[in-house]
């Protein structure tokens, strides 16, 4: 599609967006048919009720399984994959001119998507207060969604990254929790960080969930590009960390494992 086809898109997706929010359910939870409705489900109407809360990665990925009623934050804390903004830290030394062109031109259409987006959301009721929340307190307001409260020392980072920048956010009071200092927490943490930003982007990358759930018809395909991907992890870990001896290596390659979100390798 051309730039202005994507950014009609948007537009389209942005306004049928608005609509949602003008809808009042009673509880948050996942939509279920009446017919088949669990245990303390909560009546909408003959046809529909809301029971409990059902991630898509749990059974599939099917429309029904994605029919979520939560609170605004959670969808105001994650951009769809056409409104991301693109990393900066790409090496294109190597890379021909006519390369290097394509690159700008992409990057270029990527950001007006993303620009489009930033606006279509100031126009939607609930999310565009919810979208300008600073992503320090948005973490943690999201945080069981997007699996930060899997490991004590994960929610502690996000703790520890609210109270740093509790007085720079003006937030009343003082935070109630009071990070430790020593260098081998503040390594753990830094460790935590490194975790979850590389879940993420193995998440965007092979279209899977937060918890490494693919459907069983992209197994493989998914599988061979996992671990192309954690293979070039181990590599990129070894190679920063200047390894002299075999020692060195064994220990570089433990620090890849301690670091490496999923199980599989």
């Amino acid at each position: 599609m051309s730039v202005d086809q994507r950014l009609g898109c948007i537009k389209s997706i942005g306004l049928y967006y608005r609509e949602l929010p003008l809808l009042q359910f009673p509880v948050f939870g996942s939509l279920y048919l009446t017919s088949s409705a669990p245990v303390n489900a909560v009546r909408l109407d003959d046809h529909f009720c809301v029971g409990p809360l059902t991630a898509p990665y749990y059974w599939g990925r099917g429309l029904e399984q994605s029919a979520a009623i939560e609170p605004a934050f959670v969808f105001a804390s994650v951009d769809p994959d056409f409104a991301q903004e693109l990393s900066n830290d790409v090496d294109d030394k190597d890379a021909s001119e006519e390369d290097r062109a394509l690159n700008v031109k992409f990057r270029k259409r990527v950001a007006s998507c993303v620009e489009m987006w930033a606006v279509a959301q100031q126009f939607i009721e609930k999310i565009a207060p919810t979208s300008r929340l600073h992503p320090s307190v948005l973490r943690v307001l999201a945080a069981p969604s997007q699996g930060w409260t899997d490991q004590v020392e994960a929610l502690k980072w996000l703790l520890n990254d609210l109270a740093k920048r509790w007085d720079v956010l003006e937030l009343p009071g003082e935070s109630a929790y009071q990070p430790e200092q020593t260098g081998e927490v503040a390594e753990k943490l830094d460790e935590i960080e490194a975790i979850h930003r590389l879940k993420g982007h193995l998440t965007d990358l092979l279209r899977c969930g937060h918890d490494g759930w693919v459907s069983s018809d992209r197994w493989k395909e998914v599988l061979a590009r996992y671990r192309l991907e954690y293979s070039r992890f181990v590599e990129s870990v070894v190679e920063s960390e200047e390894c002299k001896t075999e020692e060195d290596k064994v220990k570089a390659v433990e620090k890849a494992n301690r670091l490496w979100p999923f199980d599989q390798r």
